[in-house]
């Protein structure tokens, strides 16, 4: 995994100094990236996988609720509203990290994410050597739920430090917003690459 990556137009724009660190895959969708912020509060179900919403005042919608939880439900992530920004990543980390193919992750502003429960952290250096990535894994189960970034060697990178990363799968809900930014194709599986239209690519 890398940072910062490049986004969609957001209204959240990233400072002008910043520049994507991946390269756009050829004959892939470009757009003209922005970098997002994150943020969140109050309590969620109690099972992960759960989400609610409903009508709020005068007719309003209240934003929905989405709980992340690792294998265990000791360490959980409860969510409001939709993700900022939704990717996968193929990079050699996030392969050894999940076991899987890639990461996918969802990104969320600190503002809206509640977290509960004991866990442990491994920290890394990200592979752009810009910064550093801190992992949160359940104490007891060990699954990864959530991570965050710090430590910015460019400072335009620090809006990055308001954000939370949630792995897509401690979600548990196959109706989860699908990704729309593909990273380190490069480094993908043959069988593994994101063919969806509407979905950004970087080598």
């Amino acid at each position: 995994l890398s940072f910062p990556l490049p986004l969609p137009a957001s209204p959240h724009p990233r400072p002008a100094s910043a520049r994507p660190l991946l390269r756009p895959a050829a004959g892939r969708k470009r757009n003209s990236p922005t970098e997002l912020g994150m943020s969140a509060s109050g309590a969620g179900p109690d099972k992960a996988g759960d989400s609610a919403s409903g009508a709020g005042g005068e007719g309003k919608t209240k934003p929905k609720i989405r709980v992340a939880r690792c294998c265990c439900g000791e360490l959980r992530v409860t969510c409001e509203g939709d993700p900022i920004r939704v990717s996968v990543c193929h990079c050699y980390e996030c392969q050894r990290r999940t076991g899987s193919a890639f990461g996918a992750q969802a990104r969320y502003s600190k503002e809206k994410v509640k977290i509960v429960g004991g866990r442990k952290t491994y920290t890394r250096t990200g592979d752009s050597k810009n910064g550093k990535i801190h992992f949160n894994f359940c104490q007891k189960c060990g699954s990864t739920v959530y991570y965050y970034f710090d430590e910015f060697k460019d400072k335009a990178m620090d809006f990055l430090k308001d954000m939370i990363v949630v792995t897509l799968g401690a979600f548990a809900d196959k109706d989860f917003p699908k990704p729309t930014m593909s990273v380190y194709d490069a480094r993908a599986h043959s069988w593994s690459k994101i063919t969806e239209a509407d979905c950004t690519h970087y080598d």
